[in-house]
Formats: C-alpha cells, structure tokens, sequence
C-alpha cells in the first residue's frame, strides 16, 4: 500500500491509502521500496511492477517493460531502471530510454544518485559502480576497490567523496575519481 497522512480537524492522524485513485488494472503491485519527492510537488512511488506518480491529487502509474529496481532524483528530475530496458527518464507522465541508457538493459541496478556536472552515480549488484551522463550516454566505471560487492546505496558528498553503502561487504568511502579512501566493516569499525 501507499498513502498519505493527512490531520483531521480533530487533530488526529489518519492514513488515507492512493490505491483507490488508480484504475484497477493499476492497483496490482508488491511492496513500495521507494518514496522520492520532488522540489515541484511531484511524489513517486516505487514498486518492481509499478511507478506511481503523485502530483496534486492525481495518482497515476508507469509500468516498465521489465522490472524497475531503482529510481533517483538529479536536479529534481526522476531516473528509474527498467530491466527490460535499461535507464529511463521520467517526466510526471511517461518514461523514456536516455541516450545510452540501454546499458543497463539486463543489469540489476540497485542505486541511483545524483553524481556531479548533471552525472548520475549508478550502482548495480556486482557489477559495480559508474558514472553516467543522461544526456551523453558516456559510462564510466569507478571503484575498482568494490570489486563485486552489492550496492544497496550510494550518495555524493558535499566535497566530491563518494559514499557506498553495500551488503556484506560494509561502507566505501571514494574519491570524485573512484579511488578507495576508507572501507568500513565489521573488522574495520562497523
């Protein structure tokens, strides 16, 4: 289910589901495993079957030709991987393939963030880390030192570093050019 809290006059909360909004063929998904909000209002949904959008109160939803695995805002615009199709643009209303976004077509990408100069920072699970332009399609890989750990999430710092959280295989802290500066797991601090 997926929802808001709205306050009654009363003052009490009360969770009102957005399920009902939707067209019934729609209502058929698993769980939400993301909730990204945007600086315009518009608020996404993430399931594997279905990427709701909420803006006002109109509630639709995208469906990927595969499965989508993971979203990400850049400049207030919304990036999802289809699997079926690799890395998609999303505007309120329709999803459409980047330049070179293809390449993950077939990938299991598992976070999406804002890198630097309009970049996004790609992780897949064991596969590693990347850099990619959406408007050029150029893919570069970063963080040899990751080896094939499972990217749960990643985030650029304020001061260029990069941050990537893993499954197993504990925090990696990277240089703006991919370079190891400090792992942390169970044996080194976590």
């Amino acid at each position: 289910t997926f929802g808001e809290v709205v306050e009654e006059p009363t003052g009490k909360l009360l969770y009102q589901p957005f399920e009902s909004r939707l067209p019934p063929e729609d209502r058929d998904f698993s769980d939400v495993w993301q909730t990204l909000a945007t600086p315009s209002g518009i608020t996404y949904f993430r399931s594997r079957e279905k990427l709701m959008v909420v803006q006002n109160a109109s509630v639709r939803a995208l469906s990927p030709v595969g499965q989508f695995s993971a979203a990400g805002l850049a400049k207030g615009v919304l990036y999802a991987h289809d699997s079926g199709l690799g890395l998609l643009r999303v505007d309120s209303d329709e999803a459409s393939l980047v330049p070179g976004g293809e390449v993950f077509k077939n990938t299991r990408v598992t976070a999406i963030a804002e890198g630097e100069d309009g970049a996004l920072l790609v992780g897949t699970q064991g596969q590693g880390l990347f850099e990619f332009d959406p408007g050029s399609g150029e893919l570069r890989s970063l963080g040899p030192a990751l080896g094939s750990a499972e990217i749960l999430s990643v985030h650029q710092l304020g001061d260029g570093q990069i941050a990537v959280g893993t499954l197993r295989r504990g925090l990696f802290l990277l240089s703006r050019a991919g370079e190891l500066r400090l792992r942390m797991d169970r044996d080194f601090g976590l």
